[in-house]
C-alpha cells in the first residue's frame, strides 16, 4: 500500500470519529472577569461546607486496601449564575481490577458534565500516605501526580486562583 493511501485513508478514519467540542471557559469569559467571581466564592463558609461533603463522600469511595478518598469541589456557573457542589470517590475494588477511579478526576468529570464555567476550591479528604513520586510523607493527603497533572491541564481550573485544600478525615 502506497503511502498517499495510507493518508487518505487515514483522513477517512479520522473524519468519521464524532466531534467534541472544547469547553469555553478561557475562550468564552474574560479571566479577570472569572476570577473576581472565584475570589467571591473563597469564603470560609463555603471551605468548610466542601470539607464536609468530602467526607461524606470519603465514605462511599471503594478501595480493596482501605485507602478511601473523598473529594468535593466548587463549580460556578455563569448563566444561570449559581453554585454547585460536586463529589467524586476513588474506586479500586481489587488489587487485579483495571478500574482506577481517582476522587479529584471524578468531580472534575462531573463539572464538565454540568455544565460549569470554573472550579473555585478543591478539598480533597483522605488518610496520608507516602508520595509515590518524592517518597515524602505529608502532613494531609496531597493529590497524587497524575490529579496534580490532571488539574494544572483542566480547562475549569484556573491555576492562579483555584483554592486546592487538602486534609485528614478529622479536618
Amino acid at each position: 500500500m502506497s503511502e498517499v493511501n495510507v493518508t487518505q485513508e487515514m483522513q477517512e478514519l479520522l473524519s468519521r470519529l464524532p466531534r467534541t467540542e472544547p469547553y469555553p471557559f478561557h475562550s468564552r469569559l474574560n479571566p479577570e472577569y472569572s476570577r473576581k467571581h472565584i475570589a467571591l466564592s473563597l469564603t470560609p463558609g463555603n471551605l468548610l461546607l466542601l470539607m464536609h461533603r468530602a467526607r461524606e463522600a470519603q465514605n462511599m469511595a471503594i478501595s480493596y486496601r482501605h485507602f478511601k478518598v473523598g473529594a468535593a469541589l466548587l463549580g460556578l456557573s455563569f448563566q444561570p449564575s449559581n453554585f454547585q457542589m460536586l463529589t467524586g470517590v476513588n474506586v479500586k475494588p481489587d488489587k487485579e481490577s483495571q478500574m482506577n477511579v481517582h476522587a479529584e478526576q471524578t468531580a472534575l468529570q462531573k463539572a464538565h458534565d454540568r455544565h460549569v464555567n470554573a472550579v473555585s476550591m478543591i478539598v480533597v479528604v483522605g488518610d496520608k500516605q507516602s508520595d509515590k513520586q518524592s517518597g515524602k510523607e505529608m502532613h494531609t493527603l496531597h493529590p497524587c501526580g497524575l490529579c496534580r497533572g490532571v488539574m494544572l491541564d483542566d480547562v475549569l481550573v484556573d491555576n492562579h486562583a483555584t483554592l486546592v485544600v487538602s486534609t485528614l478525615p478529622d479536618f
